[in-house]
């Protein structure tokens, strides 16, 4: 995405929800993978109780871990509030890629409906 996008603001927005990406063997993966991205946002872990605490992936681990290589990320637990920040931060232009491997609990058609309403041409 940057390579096709080079001049656009990158917003990388994620879930961790499959049985792999919801445990802790790629931490240190994904706080590598995010680096490209201009802003990297991470959700929840998707039914965290179904993975032990000590395999599970560690979102504000992985927020800190993102922005110490320099991305600006946030960690959002609350889709209604990941909705407003993004909708209240986007500006023209800019390239929002969502990334689950589920609904994202409709996530995406939530925050098209939002920005629609605000008017903003991502």
């Amino acid at each position: 995405v940057r390579l096709a996008y080079p001049q656009s603001r990158i917003w990388a927005i994620f879930e961790p929800r499959s049985w792999s990406s919801r445990r802790n063997v790629f931490q240190d993966a994904f706080s590598r993978s995010f680096g490209p991205a201009d802003i990297a946002i991470i959700a929840s872990v998707f039914e965290p109780e179904k993975v032990p605490e000590g395999h599970r992936l560690n979102p504000q681990a992985l927020v800190h871990d993102i922005q110490s290589a320099g991305t600006e990320a946030q960690y959002i637990d609350d889709h209604q509030k990941l909705i407003a920040f993004v909708s209240n931060e986007v500006k023209p232009g800019d390239k929002l890629i969502l990334m689950s491997n589920g609904s994202f609990d409709g996530l995406h058609e939530k925050l098209l409906a939002e920005l629609d309403r605000k008017d903003a041409k991502v």
